[in-house]
């Protein structure tokens, strides 16, 4: 809420605040007696109040700076914007004291007009200590001319902590101008922090390499440190089991490193996995330098080399009835494969079952259902047709399903 007191003659003689509540401001339907008549039962609450010249930071009032001040240069409300110009000197746009929680606000959304030119902008904030400290600052990249609308996240900034009291505005180039219509506080999702690394997995002479680089930064703040080589399986995210696992290998910590592992585990292929290059904190907690990386050229492990087939045109269907489809002269055809309908979740008819082992696990599939698609498929296939199939999950309530293990228990 804000009231404003500017067209007030009293305004620069208060002295004393009150604020007193009612239940209905007209009293329309309430009785003598009842709550909101002469006293409140509610509850209310005031988390702070304080006295600005800021109105909402729209800047519509004409003449209106709403607190704002600049370095140099002048700086005046006018046409609903706050307008900045400076010239030959580094220019500095400072808002009025505030009290932003940053828990509930993590950012700004700015709509402006960028007439200097400049590809950046500098954003940045003092706290409760009162002090401006290049520490409490973020770039950012801008459009160089033009009116544009752009959120600044700062939920990456350790440093956006605690209270905001104020925060200042600093353009890019030695002179210009920019003229703020808006200016709105927000949370925003939380930003990654950008890792220190990039790293690659590959096979290469029969087994796996893993390797990368660090920045050089990176390097220079963990001297005589250890990398450490941790295998994830598909499904776990790195963010959560991360602390849990043990490493498979080691190496030194410096600018390039790599890490030469078997392509199997026992009996396991590892082309399923996914590796995380990970470093150690002061307190023993792993710190991924990069994403976790898959192997990026399985492809030479295939038995089969023969290029990917080319339609003969472009005439195609999603085949229902694939006699009338072949009759049509297509090309190419889709085909719905029904993944709900493959498998059975424990080998309850093993007449029609095709039981398949992998890492220790057996999954059965329904064998009449394989067979089905396979003649599909080969019918059109054999008269040189292209096929792809469309993988579909119905959350079918057949009790003899997988869909139970399948389909994520929070999906919708």
């Amino acid at each position: 809420m804000f009231i404003k007191l500017d067209e007030w003659a009293g305004r620069n003689a208060v002295t004393k605040m009150e604020i007193s509540f009612m239940q209905n401001y007209d009293l329309a339907e309430t009785a003598p007696g009842q709550p909101g008549y002469d006293y409140w039962n509610g509850h209310f609450q005031i988390d702070y109040i304080s006295a600005t010249n800021a109105i909402d930071f729209s800047f519509n009032a004409e003449g209106e700076k709403e607190g704002f001040t600049a370095s140099t240069g002048t700086l005046g409300g006018t046409g609903g914007e706050l307008v900045y110009e400076w010239d030959g000197q580094e220019g500095l746009l400072e808002s009025p004291t505030l009290m932003l929680d940053t828990a509930k606000r993590n950012g700004m959304s700015l709509t402006m007009t960028n007439g200097s030119g400049s590809s950046e902008v500098l954003i940045q904030w003092r706290t409760g200590d009162g002090i401006w400290s290049e520490d409490n600052m973020k770039r950012f990249t801008i459009p160089t001319e033009g009116k544009f609308t752009q959120n600044f996240n700062f939920s990456d900034q350790t440093s956006w902590n605690g209270e905001i009291t104020a925060f200042r505005i600093i353009p890019q180039a030695a002179s210009g101008t920019l003229k703020v219509d808006q200016i709105r506080f927000k949370q925003f999702a939380q930003l990654e922090k950008p890792y220190d690394g990039n790293t690659q997995a590959r096979i290469e002479g029969g087994g796996l390499v893993i390797e990368g680089t660090l920045n050089q930064a990176f390097v220079e703040a963990h001297p005589s440190e250890q990398l450490y080589l941790i295998e994830l399986a598909t499904y776990e995210d790195a963010k959560s089991v991360l602390g849990a696992k043990s490493a498979i290998a080691e190496a030194n910590l410096a600018q390039s490193f790599r890490f030469e592992i078997g392509l199997t585990d026992a009996e396991r292929s590892r082309l399923y996995s996914k590796f995380v290059v990970a470093a150690r904190t002061a307190e023993g907690e792993y710190v991924a330098i990069d994403a976790p990386q898959y192997v990026t050229n399985a492809e030479v492990m295939a038995g089969n080399t023969e290029p990917f087939p080319q339609a003969q045109s472009s005439k195609g269907l999603q085949v229902q009835m694939t006699g009338d489809a072949q009759e049509l002269g297509i090309s190419h055809a889709a085909l719905n494969v029904a993944y709900n309908e493959l498998m059975y979740k424990a080998n309850i008819h093993p007449d029609n079952t095709i039981a398949y082992e992998i890492e220790g696990e057996t999954y059965y599939f329904r064998k009449d259902k394989i067979e089905r698609i396979d003649n599909e498929i080969k019918s059109m296939s054999d008269n040189g047709i292209l096929v792809s199939l469309i993988l579909i999950m119905y959350n079918s309530k057949d009790p003899e399903s997988a869909n139970e293990y399948l389909i994520h228990p929070d999906s919708e």
